[in-house]
């Protein structure tokens, strides 16, 4: 069955954001990074951006015993955390660690993804720009199971 990307990050991103008691990120999570055409956002706060979509189909039949034909698909996002300061930061960093271990995965449309995380690190877009000074990124991959 078919799935709609839409749909699989935003529930993907329902996920990510739950409050903090229920071992969410208890921030807003954006879908697309904040950008100078979209207003401010009120730091801390998620950015969820997609970066590529693997979607494989192979309906020819096996040519060998045991093989499998491909079929399947890879979604991958980079889920940016933006803070005020860098003790704010770090929290975020601590509650990411808490979300990887309960968000191993995610279903959309019926379909099942396992979801792999990278590891977190610091981006340094603009040290002089304080919107952007305490900003980190972490790979996910989203794959159909």
């Amino acid at each position: 069955m078919a799935f709609s990307l839409s749909t699989l990050l935003a529930t993907f991103q329902e996920q990510l954001a739950l409050p903090v008691e229920e071992n969410g990120l208890g921030i807003p999570l954006l879908l697309g990074f904040p950008d100078v055409a979209q207003s401010t956002p009120v730091y801390p706060v998620g950015a969820l951006t997609f970066e590529a979509d693997d979607y494989y189909s192979d309906s020819a039949p096996a040519r060998r015993l045991g093989q499998v034909p491909r079929a399947g698909a890879t979604v991958q996002v980079t889920l940016f955390l933006l803070a005020n300061a860098e003790m704010e930061l770090l929290d975020l960093v601590d509650r990411l660690r808490t979300v990887r271990e309960r968000v191993a995965g995610v279903t959309a449309n019926d379909c099942a993804f396992r979801v792999t995380y990278e590891a977190t690190k610091r981006e340094s877009f603009d040290v002089d720009n304080p919107a952007l000074r305490y900003v980190t990124a972490t790979g996910i991959k989203l794959s159909q199971i």
